[in-house]
């Protein structure tokens, strides 16, 4: 699609990965784990992925095709369940990246809402990059709206060699 043709070009690396989640709401189709990765991030062109649940530990990410030095993540929670109204339906969460085989807590704290920039797009730099072929946002807080995202992207600013992986 032109969505994941314009995330490929920007190097999103979850883009070619597989989406995941603890639940999915099924009602009318509004939702899809596939939404999670497709590409769509426009305000008003795309489908999210919402929970079935306001659950704590809520949790939605995307698994990789190779492990990367993963040392951003982009998050879209511009959907139309926002509206226009600037801070309100803010959610609170933590990114955990697969190291091994358990997961750890790279960023907590991050809220769905950007109030510099008074959006709901969010980008979140690690401290130090993670080698993981695993990224998973888990929701602490739901901000009176079932967890959902728009999109979720994975940078990595080191260049990878097929061949040897670094």
């Amino acid at each position: 699609t032109p969505d994941k043709k314009q995330a490929a070009a920007s190097a999103n690396l979850a883009i070619f990965g597989t989406a995941y989640a603890s639940s999915v709401m099924t009602y009318a189709n509004i939702s899809s784990i596939d939404y999670i990765n497709d590409g769509g991030r426009h305000y008003d062109l795309n489908f999210s992925w919402f929970a079935e649940t306001f659950e704590k530990g809520t949790y939605c990410g995307v698994v990789l095709q190779q492990n990367f030095m993963v040392d951003k993540v982009v998050l879209y929670f511009n959907d139309p369940v926002t509206g226009d109204v600037s801070g309100n339906c803010v959610m609170e969460f933590d990114i955990q990246a697969k190291v091994g085989s358990n997961y750890q807590t790279v960023k907590s704290g991050i809220t769905s809402y950007d109030a510099k920039k008074k959006e709901y797009v969010v980008s979140i730099q690690f401290d130090a990059p993670v080698n993981t072929n695993d990224i998973r946002i888990v929701y602490n807080a739901n901000g009176l709206v079932f967890p959902y995202i728009k999109e979720l992207e994975i940078y990595s600013s080191t260049v990878q060699d097929a061949d040897n992986g670094a």
